[in-house]
């Protein structure tokens, strides 16, 4: 078996190593499981990967053994597709299981602990990466379809697609999320995008709606004025915008169909559309 040798980060946790082991194994999580398991994730990036004479962090080791081999192929095929949300989940599985074979071929033991780590980080970001691209893929379609003018990055394009936004609408830049997580991280602040195109999810009846968090004056620009009320709750008063705050940063969070109608009709008013 080739040489693989894992050194794990001393600021790794063990609430952090049991949170992303039971991940691996497909395990219930909890709200505070899951806080342990995306801050070990992070901090993991700084794990160092030892193959025979070579030593590089596990960051590194991702880009260069599953990013640059498997990423372009999958949003080729993702663009190809007239259902890139369901087409996404049946290709990261597939892919997902030649990645774990991959790394068992280059010496990864999967009855070590250190390297059940390093595979739960992998898969992790890699499941990540073609959700994140499903969803953000089936928006630009959903947006196209819906007459909305837009411009975005080019997928296909390694540089572009590691800029820090995914689209421009009426010339503000704009991001697609899969959730409101990066609001929890410090890193995220202060906010860049003018707008957010993310999904919240309906604790009722357990299910994900699309929505936009947008900053007060592009909602001004394009409708009026909103209900105050923290982030939490903005399901109940939609379809009606809502005015909350996170981390002292002022943001309306929009029904994503709601918030169509209304840029549709500002640019056929003649409203900006991305010129210059």
């Amino acid at each position: 078996m080739a040489f693989f040798q894992v050194i794990l980060p001393m600021s790794l946790t063990m609430e952090q190593q049991i949170a992303i082991l039971r991940y691996l194994s497909g395990g219930y999580l909890s709200k505070n499981e899951w806080r342990d398991a995306l801050a070990g994730f992070d901090r993991l990036r700084q794990a160092k990967i030892i193959e025979g004479l070579r030593e590089r962090s596990l960051a590194f080791f991702y880009r260069e053994v599953v990013d640059n081999v498997y990423a372009s192929s999958l949003i080729a095929e993702l663009l190809e597709s007239a259902d890139p949300e369901q087409e996404g989940k049946r290709l990261a599985l597939i892919c997902g299981e030649r990645i774990r074979r991959d790394l068992i071929e280059r010496g990864l033991n999967v009855r070590v602990t250190e390297h059940r780590l390093v595979l739960a980080y992998v898969l992790y970001w890699w499941m990540s990466f073609a959700k994140g691209y499903s969803l953000e893929i089936a928006v630009f379609l959903d947006l196209r379809r819906a007459g909305i003018s837009f411009e975005s990055h080019d997928l296909l394009n390694p540089q572009e697609r590691f800029s820090s936004y995914d689209l421009t609408i009426c010339n503000r830049l704009g991001d697609i999320k899969a959730s409101t997580y990066f609001l929890e991280t410090a890193r995220s602040f202060p906010l860049r995008m003018a707008f957010y195109i993310v999904r919240l999810y309906r604790t009722r009846v357990q299910a994900w709606r699309w929505a936009v968090l947008l900053s007060p004056d592009f909602w001004r620009e394009i409708n009026g004025e909103p209900v105050h009320a923290p982030l939490e709750d903005a399901l109940l008063h939609f379809p009606q915008p809502v005015y909350f705050e996170v981390k002292k940063t002022p943001l309306i969070a929009v029904d994503y169909a709601v918030w169509k109608e209304k840029v549709r009709a500002f640019q056929a008013r003649g409203g900006n559309k991305n010129e210059g």
